[in-house]
């Protein structure tokens, strides 16, 4: 609702306003009369004090009276429950309040009506009073409507502004949604441009990360002595990252300067493993040294013997088998180029050990062939000496394992058959020179009877050591034997047989034998 509304009026308030309208009405007609009384008492002393003043005027007729008017004009307007505003009923309300028009002054509104000029003037100035209260009205109403219009006309030029402010907003939004979206395109494609520049510069980083590795190695292996270079924490992670360049160098021959850097990368895992070839000789030639001195100085106590030759082996090769590892594991890929590089390392340990313990196990053989002398009992001696080169071969083959568990295995059978020449030079003269045929057969057994024990090792696990091998020139030896002996046997007692006298002497033999 605007401000120039009023609100609704309620049936109730309507009565109110007719009931107050009527008493008002009761109350003017009361006045009205009144007035009218004294305004006849007080014209008609006027008439009868100056008859003879106005002779111009004519005298109203007879009929035509105020109180007439008044009766005519009460009978001819029905009763009205309000008051309207027509200018009918205005006059009607001036006729009856008997009073005279407002416009006219004081001395004529109480002059009374005597002449048909001064009622012409009376109604003239109670028309002009009429036609006011009725303009009045209208233009109460234009005014209100004036109103209406200028407040329509301030919502209409709101409702412009309005509009105008939206399309301004609108254009405004559609420059900014525009602006954005370009923006957005921008930025998206920077987005990807950047993507796309950070994965080149993270390729390219990794790929000089290749190159640059040359400097870090050559720092490592230029710092002195091979000791501190291969004990370095460095040491191990640079030979990984060599193996990766050299691979990465390998497979972009078209980049820049990658054959140089191949040959330089070459030349890295070269001295690196020259370093640790170095290192290892150094190591067990040293710990060699120690425990020969220690031999020297220590009673034949076999627990000590165990400790020194073993046990401090096992304890270096903690040391040395990541070492190791590195130079098997290029010997693997590459054969030809680390080939005899890994051979000087089995040189170096066959050297090593075959110094510690050939002197060791040519007296322990001595000793066995002694013992063995005073009561000669091939099998025994056979079994005893086969026994201890088992032992003395399993922990040799052991111990070497935990230096080089992935390669080296013939050179090692060739090392342990060197042990065993030992046994093979005290054995053998006694095999060729036995002539009975059931020791050869019971050697043959018990030779046999180990290779059996070997072939369950092989079903059981394939790295295990198989005694086997060593035994194979042993048997063959023993198999040799036989047969000759066999042959021998079968040639003189069988194809070459001359019956005697007591062989031939039935049934006096077999009576004997039966005697026996």
């Amino acid at each position: 609702m605007s401000h120039w509304e009023q609100p609704p009026r309620t049936e109730r308030e309507r009565e109110q306003d007719q009931e107050q309208d009527q008493e008002q009405e009761q109350e003017q007609e009361q006045e009205q009369e009144q007035e009218q009384e004294q305004g006849r008492a007080s014209s008609s002393s006027r008439a009868s004090s100056s008859g003879g003043t106005r002779t111009s005027e004519k005298p109203l007729p007879a009929s035509i009276t105020l109180r007439s008017q008044k009766t005519l004009s009460s009978q001819a307007t029905p009763p009205s429950s309000t008051r309207s505003n027509s200018p009918a009923s205005s006059l009607r309300r001036l006729i009856h309040s008997g009073k005279p028009p407002s416009d006219l002054g004081p001395a004529e509104q109480q002059t009374p009506i005597a002449s048909i000029d001064r009622f012409n003037d009376w109604f003239a100035a109670i028309a002009s009073q009429i036609e006011a209260d009725s303009e009045s009205v209208y233009l109460n109403h234009l005014s209100i409507l004036s109103t209406y219009s200028g407040a329509c006309d301030l919502l209409d030029q709101a409702i412009d502004d309005c509009r105008a402010c939206l399309n301004e907003i609108d254009a405004n939004w559609k420059f900014v949604n525009e602006n954005s979206k370009s923006l957005e395109r921008s930025c998206q494609g920077m987005l990807d441009d950047q993507k796309v520049l950070g994965s080149i510069a993270t390729a390219l980083s990794d790929r000089l990360a290749y190159f640059r590795r040359l400097d870090q190695a050559q720092r490592v292996l230029s710092s002195p002595g091979e000791a501190e270079i291969v004990n370095n924490p460095e040491f191990l992670p640079m030979i990984e990252r060599l193996d990766l360049c050299l691979e990465f160098m390998k497979s972009n021959r078209h980049f820049k300067d990658a054959d140089l850097y191949l040959v330089r990368f070459q030349q890295c895992l070269t001295r690196s493993m020259t370093l640790i070839k170095l290192y290892y000789t150094n190591q067990i030639k040293n710990l060699s040294r120690q425990v020969q001195e220690k031999l020297q100085h220590s009673s034949s106590n076999h627990k000590i013997e165990e400790t020194l030759l073993y046990e401090k082996f096992h304890l270096l090769s903690q040391e040395m088998r990541p070492l190791i590892s590195q130079v098997e594991k290029r010997y693997l890929f590459d054969g030809d180029e680390y080939g005899a590089l890994l051979a000087e390392f089995f040189h170096t340990w066959v050297s090593v050990r075959g110094q510690l313990l050939h002197a060791r196990i040519k007296t322990e053989i001595s000793r066995i062939q002694i013992t063995h002398q005073q009561v000669p009992d091939l099998i025994s001696l056979a079994t005893t000496g086969c026994n201890y080169m088992r032992s003395v071969c399993t922990a040799e083959w052991d111990l070497f394992k935990a230096y080089f568990p992935k390669t080296g295995e013939e050179e090692l059978f060739v090392y342990l058959e060197s042990l065993c020449d030992y046994l093979y030079d005290l054995l053998r003269p006694q095999i060729l020179h036995e002539q009975k045929l059931d020791l050869l057969c019971d050697l043959a057994t018990i030779s046999n009877a180990m290779i059996a024990m070997d072939s369950n090792l092989i079903e059981a696990d394939q790295s295990r050591f198989k005694f086997s091998t060593l035994l194979k020139p042993i048997l063959q030896d023993i198999q040799t034997r036989l047969v000759f002996r066999a042959q021998a046997i079968i040639q003189t007692d069988v194809a070459n047989y001359l019956p005697k006298h007591d062989d031939l002497d039935y049934p006096n033999k077999l009576i004997q034998a039966d005697q026996k």
